[in-house]
């Protein structure tokens, strides 16, 4: 469960950090398209120093007998320079809620365990340390999420809404599922791209909407839906996956700086970087 866990808090880091590359400007919504507005993607998301993220993750698991749901609430503060992120999250299930805390800057992360109030830290350092600072940085870097909508950019679509542009994938089920394995390829370790693929290639994909919303007069990000069921492709294995990933984003270039607490960082125990893969932090 752990582990299926982890890797859903990757695919919505991985799909709300895309979404934050997705805009564009441009003098008038007649002359704006969905290629357009991907290709100038990078001038916009260069503007924007700080912003608040709310991600709200619901994931429903039907074995055929039982059914599971989990929902996620993450607050975060994202700030490009000097690079923090600081979130807070709230997971639920039918018996349990739990509470995460980190901080992350171009150093290290820093977790705080729900049940123990301790702090530990990982450093970007030596080989497990390294993956995790690059996947951190492939997740922040608006060139890496450009890169990726580029490269579907023939499936995406472009309308007006109020005073709001709104970017859907119109792709087949297929290129959807390509985009979101992509998407989460970029930014997990390599040690854990094998078992990721698959468990995604025991999977079909039965229903799929990504959805993107901009600010038409200052092109500002202003929120991403991604959501999808998925069946396996066993007749044999009983079962249906419903996730649903919303994601607002607010306060652009409005926050108040924030900065690790020395406390925080005094009382840290220093563990390796792997271990907060799977493990209780």
């Amino acid at each position: 469960m752990k582990k299926k866990f982890f890797i859903s808090i990757l695919l919505a880091a991985a799909l709300a950090l895309a979404g934050c590359s997705a805009a564009s400007h441009s003098s008038g919504a007649s002359q704006v398209t969905a290629i357009q507005a991907i290709t100038n993607a990078a001038r916009q998301s260069n503007k924007i120093d700080n912003m608040a993220m709310k991600m709200n993750m619901a994931i429903e698991l039907n074995n055929g007998s039982t059914t599971n749901t989990q929902t996620v609430v993450t607050n975060s503060k994202f700030f490009r320079n000097p690079p923090l992120i600081y979130q807070i999250s709230q997971i639920k299930n039918a018996t349990d809620t739990v509470k995460m805390v980190q901080y992350v800057d171009d150093q290290a992360m820093y977790v705080q365990n729900s049940a123990t109030g301790q702090w530990a830290k990982a450093e970007f350092s030596g080989s497990s340390g390294d993956l995790l600072k690059s996947s951190f940085k492939k997740q922040s870097d608006p060139a890496t999420q450009l890169d990726l909508l580029k490269s579907f950019q023939k499936n995406m679509k472009l309308k007006k809404s109020g005073t709001d542009y709104v970017i859907q994938f119109g792709g087949k089920k297929q290129e959807l599922r390509q985009f979101i394995q992509k998407a989460m390829m970029n930014n997990i370790a390599s040690a854990q791209k094998s078992s990721l693929e698959n468990a995604l290639n025991l999977m079909n994909f039965t229903s799929m909407d990504y959805t993107y919303v901009v600010d038409q007069k200052t092109f500002n990000p202003k929120s991403l839906t991604v959501s999808f069921t998925a069946e396996p492709k066993s007749k044999d294995t009983p079962g249906k996956l419903k996730m649903t990933i919303q994601t607002a984003f607010s306060k652009i270039n409005q926050l108040e700086k924030v900065t690790i607490p020395a406390d925080v960082k005094k009382k840290a125990i220093k563990i390796d970087p792997a271990q907060l893969q799977g493990s209780q932090y």
